[in-house]
């Protein structure tokens, strides 16, 4: 039986502003360890100081690479790959040649993918793909996911949060149409609270058992929170997140002005 996946093991706590300090990224690594968060997500200045404050966590660093703009060069996006990986960095974040994907350079996108899929994974690391969804028309955004995947990346994710509009429903529902079941999506940028944007109600849940899969799909579908849970169940169980800046999960199911998430 899949064992559960406690609900903050959806997040990457994240820190990428330019004008970061070590003291900010010190208190980023601390609230990632006291809420034991899946990873901190940092520039590459800071992945050796992320990864010595987290070593004796469960918590992974992620580093961006060609971040925010994406329009570095193959070689210089694989150099601050490596480079992330030899301070310690687990996850790479990297952000997708935009005017190429718009130029329909795909051979020069998918050659640039595997040459980072291929070095992160020699190092035992997984590889995310931005696409920076808020810029891409539907076709665009296809077309990504179609290159990301046969590159071997692990992940595709909606935005930097520095570019055009953040996650969308839309585009996450794209983008789960288009990979394949092995493929995991992040959704990232503008998800911070439910008044910035109610249609987006982010459910992190391991429901273990049919039953109360469908108790939580009714709760939704009316968009009614239950003030009580069944006895038998925990808050770990079943939480509705208002603050969701990352998002990473398997599968995808939505309703009318709602996404929700669960680990089947």
């Amino acid at each position: 039986m899949k064992q559960p996946v406690e609900f903050q093991k959806f997040f990457d706590h994240t820190l990428l502003k330019p004008d970061a300090t070590q003291e900010e990224i010190l208190k980023l690594c601390r609230d990632a360890a006291q809420y034991d968060f899946a990873s901190v997500c940092v520039n590459g200045c800071h992945v050796r100081f992320a990864v010595d404050k987290l070593k004796d966590t469960s918590v992974k660093v992620a580093a961006v690479t060609g971040f925010p703009l994406g329009a570095m060069s193959t070689k210089t996006k694989s150099f601050e790959t490596k480079n992330a990986l030899e301070n310690g960095a687990s996850e790479i974040d990297t952000v997708i040649n935009i005017g190429a994907l718009k130029d329909g350079r795909f051979d020069y996108i998918q050659q640039e993918l595997i040459i980072l899929s291929t070095l992160c994974h020699r190092n035992r690391a997984i590889l995310k793909v931005i696409l920076e969804t808020g810029l891409l028309t539907e076709k665009e955004i296809r077309t990504a996911c179609i290159l990301a995947e046969r590159s071997g990346a692990d992940f595709v994710k909606t935005s930097t949060g520095f570019n055009g509009p953040g996650a969308t429903v839309e585009a996450v529902k794209l983008m789960k149409r288009v990979t394949g079941p092995s493929m995991k999506i992040k959704a990232s940028g503008g998800i911070r609270t439910l008044e910035e944007k109610p249609e987006l109600i982010v459910l992190a849940a391991v429901l273990p058992s049919p039953s109360w899969k469908n108790i939580c799909r009714n709760h939704l579908y009316h968009k009614k929170i239950p003030h009580r849970l069944p006895k038998k169940h925990s808050m770990r169980n079943f939480l509705l997140i208002y603050t969701a800046e990352f998002l990473s999960y398997r599968s995808v199911a939505t309703y009318p002005s709602v996404l929700t998430i669960w680990e089947t």
